[in-house]
């Protein structure tokens, strides 16, 4: 992976878990527990598909640079998420089940963007 590469990657890690949690934090009602939290995690993996993509052609990334990418990213997002939820919580929906509901849905679609990173540069 470039530096040109990790500072795309930072990027996209950043704007999404920002995105991620200002959802949370309007639109709490998303994540009860319910079907509209399963929605959103289905929206989660179709977010990251169209991440890797992102990824894919901002970094003019493949294989392992691109995997490289979005592992950054993602562990950007997550390291952000624990702070936020540790310290910041009002940034989400407060303390609530929507906050930890909301925060899984931020790890899923992380997680998600990194496994479709792996298993698609594995077939190239």
């Amino acid at each position: 992976m470039t530096s040109r590469q990790g500072w795309i990657a930072a990027l996209l890690g950043t704007s999404l878990w920002a995105c991620g949690a200002a959802i949370v934090h309007f639109l709490p009602f998303l994540f009860d527990g319910g079907i509209a939290t399963a929605a959103m995690f289905g929206a989660g993996v179709l977010t990251s598909l169209v991440t890797v993509e992102a990824a894919r052609r901002l970094g003019n990334a493949s294989g392992a640079a691109l995997v490289a990418m979005m592992a950054l990213g993602t562990g950007i997002a997550l390291l952000l998420d624990g702070i936020g939820l540790a310290f910041v919580s009002d940034l989400y929906a407060g303390r609530s089940f929507a906050s930890q509901a909301g925060a899984a849905f931020i790890m899923w679609a992380g997680g998600a963007g990194l496994l479709i990173a792996l298993v698609t540069e594995r077939k190239r």
